[in-house]
């Protein structure tokens, strides 16, 4: 079986004027069977209190969707969300560690959805970690090692540029790292470029392809990864 993973931080949509359909045709040009959205409003003042969740659901063309909340913000919630042509079975949501005295004091957390491809069972998990604190990072990599069981897939916005610290995710692997997304804050033309997110996935899964969407709709491309299951 062929899965098509992406991971994309949409910045709420403040690089697309908020217009969700041309994130969700992002997704759709893609091809993706499953992608983990990061930096997801809903119902905020921001985005002027419209549930974009539901908007990039239908653009993008996918069937199923959850959303996992990290805070309330102007009025509705911010977090990330996932977006899956295939049903979600089950879902969690887990808060992840932080440290007091840290530079990054927003809650972070880990979504987990249990899926099943041809009879073939594995979880999906999606997140957004910590910036700025390399220990709080570490404590969040070491949950998720305790919590994860393969087969799974990891997508997110790790906020790391060199990955070894999710060394301690013991069994699993991660798109090449010269492939990885170019994240660029506040737009395309101001640096430095990082490559923060990825895709990680255990041995159960093959990786085909791995593909950086050329998209100027966020501060972030979007990252895909072809999976063999």
């Amino acid at each position: 079986m062929i899965l098509k993973i992406g991971t994309y931080n949409i910045a709420h949509g403040a690089f697309a004027d908020l217009d969700m359909s041309l994130l969700g045709k992002d997704i759709k040009e893609a091809g993706l069977d499953i992608v983990g959205l990061q930096e997801v409003d809903r119902n905020t003042a921001r985005v002027f209190g419209r549930d974009t969740l539901s908007e990039l659901q239908k653009a993008s063309g996918l069937g199923y969707r959850r959303y996992c909340k990290t805070i309330d913000l102007q009025g509705g919630v911010y977090g990330h969300a996932m977006l899956s042509r295939f049903p979600l079975l089950s879902y969690r949501r887990l808060l992840l560690p932080m440290l007091e005295g840290g530079k990054d004091t927003e809650p972070r957390c880990v979504a987990l959805a249990t899926l099943s491809v041809e009879g073939k069972p594995f979880t999906f998990a999606n997140t957004h970690l910590c910036w700025g604190a390399p220990a709080a990072r570490e404590a969040q990599f070491a949950l998720l090692q305790s919590t994860l069981s393969a087969p799974y897939i990891l997508t997110g916005d790790f906020n790391i540029t060199d990955f070894s610290e999710y060394e301690v995710l013991t069994g699993a692997a991660r798109v090449n790292r010269k492939e990885a997304p170019i994240y660029s804050f506040h737009g395309f033309d101001k640096g430095p470029h990082q490559p923060i997110d990825n895709v990680i996935f255990t041995p159960e899964f093959r990786l085909v392809d791995v593909a950086l969407q050329d998209v100027r709709h966020s501060d972030h491309y979007m990252l895909t990864a072809t999976l063999e299951f």
